[in-house]
């Protein structure tokens, strides 16, 4: 019975932590976007690796790819396209050998990167990030590294990439081409079932990034403190870029990322990236009752345009990817129209302002019911029911009156343990990121603390067996019982009324559990008595001289006397009496005195413990 209930717990915790591990990774999908675009699998499943230069590849390096003297950014060329001979590392896998492309975080790559001091994994995506990918490393190989993946574009979507450049600045000496750099390239493989002959690139989505003038650096851009082989380092904190794939809906597409050296073998250039997959659209901060609304475009476009339809306005904001309006109009259309570069690669997106929907808050309570003094965990289910915010914010209160402090929490997952039995009612609300409130959500909780009929000491006769069994109803499925001091024996320890034998007064407990797994404990104290024994004479002399002139029990020890009787041998009863303090017999009936003969007795008395005791037999009356 005790393993079996310890192993209940157990299974029980396990359950409760399974339940609550599985809660914790639900997330939200916003989009369907294709798997380990953003490297959250912590490896570079789907991607294929290219890497040139020195170490693995025989015909040249991205710097000697490139003819010519070009002041101008090679934006329609990959700097690695001429080099037949690279090395393809395909795809599902990464290079663990160097840090030249790695998923990190890495053991082989510091959290912190050594010359910006930003951390390696971008801290300002909206959905996971648990992983960037480096792309190159601080070694000067003259060479490049790319990784590229395909898919097809289901849904109105856009990735926003986030980059943190990390490039060894040449003072002199180096044209735009030979600098080290940074390439995104997106390219239009073809509708799907209909490829193209050859992919064509994406001019408004692709991006040629090289060496900023360090005496001229652009925004978002620093000098890192930290000099290689003196000269500057330019190091970028993380900035965002997005790319809409709207209009490649249907389509296959190929996204490329690439770093290079400089070409001319004396600087490196490397980059952290991380990817987000999101809806093309904007993002309503609008909560029901507010007096404001906040309206969000997708970040890291060059230019932005808001108006408003149907009302003749002209623009209302310029050049800012969100709004702020004050005094906000149900149903009022908002446009913004979005630059990623020139004016040829604007796109309008649309949204009907109107709040957003409340949040639902909602939580499941394990176990059901509660136990008295052990923790009610609490599950938190509440839905944002607006796929663009979370809920952040939980306001617990408990029910617990008196408990101060410790009957509210702000925790997701909080527990709480009730020191009384009864019904309690938790109450919840929960916040999105947004700030909106949802409506109260009240359950009751019932706490159990099970109770059993033991009495509170008894009083056994030395070296006796007594039964320590209880009164209960049919919720106990289990009892142990423990000897303090382990003094006498127990016939078992885990049945409902085991047998107790002991020489020396003792506290005996039990601990005892009901169906729902709730547990309780009693006691009972063992006080020992001296059990008398019924003892009679075997003969008696009613002669008046002072001995043995009475029949009587010898031992008085005794509660009650039930009954005392002696009858002749002709059944004729001769005495009764159930006084204890009676003398007894004096061998006379009916004021005569009865002859000389052998008389039967019989004797029923009670002792302390309840204890029935019969003596029958013969006692001689001597003359």
């Amino acid at each position: 019975m005790k393993t079996t209930f310890f192993f209940r717990l157990i299974l029980r915790s396990f359950f409760v932590s399974l339940f609550l591990f599985f809660l914790v990774g639900l997330g939200q999908s916003f989009a369907q976007c294709p798997p380990n675009i953003d490297f959250e699998n912590g490896d570079l499943t789907g991607w294929e690796t290219l890497i040139s230069g020195d170490a693995a590849c025989v015909s040249g390096n991205p710097g000697t790819s490139i003819s010519g003297s070009c002041s101008l950014p090679p934006s329609s060329t990959n700097i690695l396209s001429s080099l037949t001979a690279c090395l393809s590392l395909g795809m599902n896998t990464q290079i663990q050998t160097n840090t030249r492309v790695v998923v990190v975080p890495n053991p082989n790559v510091p959290a912190i990167d050594p010359y910006s001091g930003l951390p390696v994994v971008c801290p300002t995506m909206l959905n996971a990030n648990n992983f960037s990918l480096k792309l190159g490393n601080e070694e000067v190989n003259d060479s490049a590294e790319s990784v590229r993946i395909q898919f097809v574009v289901t849904n109105r979507i856009s990735l926003t990439y986030r980059y943190a450049a990390v490039m060894s600045n040449p003072q002199t000496g180096h044209d735009f081409c030979t600098q080290p750099r940074l390439e995104f390239n997106i390219y239009d493989l073809g509708p799907v079932g209909n490829p193209y002959p050859n992919k064509i690139k994406d001019t408004c989505s692709s991006i040629f990034i090289p060496t900023p003038d360090a005496n001229n650096l652009p925004a978002g851009w620093f000098a890192s403190p930290v000099l290689f082989a003196g000269d500057p380092v330019s190091c970028s904190n993380w900035i965002p870029l997005t790319i809409n794939l709207v209009s490649l809906l249907n389509h296959n597409i190929e996204i490329e990322f690439t770093t290079g050296d400089c070409s001319l073998g004396g600087h490196f250039g490397y980059a952290y990236i991380d990817i987000e997959c999101n809806k093309f659209e904007i993002i309503t901060k609008y909560c029901p009752g507010d007096t404001s609304a906040t309206l969000y475009a997708p970040k890291g476009f060059a230019n932005y345009i808001w108006d408003t339809l149907n009302t003749g306005a002209p623009a209302i904001a310029v050049g800012q990817d969100s709004i702020y309006i004050s005094h906000p109009h149900d149903s009022l259309i908002y446009r913004v129209t979005i630059f990623p570069s020139t004016s040829n690669c604007a796109v309008d997106i649309y949204d009907t302002l109107r709040p957003v929907p409340k949040p639902t808050a909602d939580f499941l309570l394990n176990p059901i019911p509660g136990c008295v003094g052990y923790p009610v965990n609490f599950i938190d289910t509440s839905k944002s029911n607006y796929k663009w915010s979370t809920v952040n914010h939980w306001n617990w209160v408990f029910g617990d009156k008196g408990t101060g402090l410790l009957d509210s929490s702000h925790l997701r997952f909080p527990s709480h343990t009730y020191n009384k039995p009864g019904t309690y009612y938790t109450l919840l609300t929960v916040k999105t990121d947004f700030q909106c409130l949802s409506d109260l959500k009240i359950k009751p909780i019932v706490v159990e603390q099970p109770n059993i009929i033991l009495l509170d000491s008894v009083h056994p006769c030395y070296n006796s067996a007594y039964h320590l069994g209880f009164f209960s109803n049919d919720t106990i499925v289990g009892a142990h019982w423990y000897l303090k001091n382990n003094i006498g024996n127990l016939s078992c320890n885990d049945c409902f009324d085991p047998l107790y034998t002991t020489g020396q007064n003792n506290m005996v407990y039990v601990f005892y559990t009901d169906k729902h797994g709730c547990t309780n404990t009693d006691s009972i104290k063992i006080d020992l008595v001296d059990c008398p024994e019924l003892v009679v004479p075997s003969a008696f002399s009613p002669n008046a001289d002072g001995a043995n002139d009475y029949f009587f029990i010898l031992n008085r020890k005794f509660v009650t006397l039930n009954k005392f009787e002696v009858y002749n041998r002709w059944g004729e009863m001769l005495y009764s009496t159930t006084d204890l303090l009676a003398k007894g017999w004096d061998g006379t009936y009916k004021g005569k005195p009865q002859p000389q003969d052998v008389y039967v007795f019989q004797v029923v008395a009670t002792d302390v413990n309840g204890n029935v005791k019969t003596l029958k037999g013969n006692v001689t009356l001597l003359r």
